[in-house]
């Protein structure tokens, strides 16, 4: 499944890199209301799964879900990427690669249960975060 929502997200910011200068130019102007209803559909989805877990189980409805949702944030992740440059967003999504597999790499290689690891990597995630942010 995971797969899947990656290769569309991966084609909706894949067009985007490829769109005319017009077409960039509306997305940011007066198509902004596109944003503005992927961002609504991913939050109804994310509140619908988590009010009814059911969905999980049930074969369409999982899959139109998980669908929708994948378009709803490639879409809100090309816009995010129509922000920068080519170069600087692939340089992102290369060490975001790296640091994906190397954990990938640790969690296989170890025998430490990383899945309680969530919450300190959460918390040095934030704190890089805090520090790109204040430099």
């Amino acid at each position: 499944h995971v797969t899947w929502m990656l290769a569309i997200v991966f084609l909706i910011n894949l067009a985007a890199f490829h769109a005319s200068a017009a077409t960039l130019h509306y997305l940011q102007g007066p198509g902004a209301w596109v944003y503005w209803v992927a961002t609504i559909i991913a939050f109804f989805i994310i509140l619908a799964y988590m009010c009814h877990p059911s969905i999980y189980h049930h074969h369409p409805q999982k899959y139109v879900t998980l669908l929708v949702f994948a378009a709803a944030m490639g879409t809100l992740c090309m816009y995010a990427t129509l922000q920068y440059q080519a170069h600087t967003v692939l340089l992102a999504a290369g060490l975001t690669l790296c640091s994906t597999a190397g954990l990938a790499l640790y969690a296989h290689r170890t025998r430490r249960d990383f899945t309680m690891m969530g919450a300190g990597l959460s918390t040095a995630l934030l704190l890089l975060l805090a520090v790109a942010v204040s430099t």
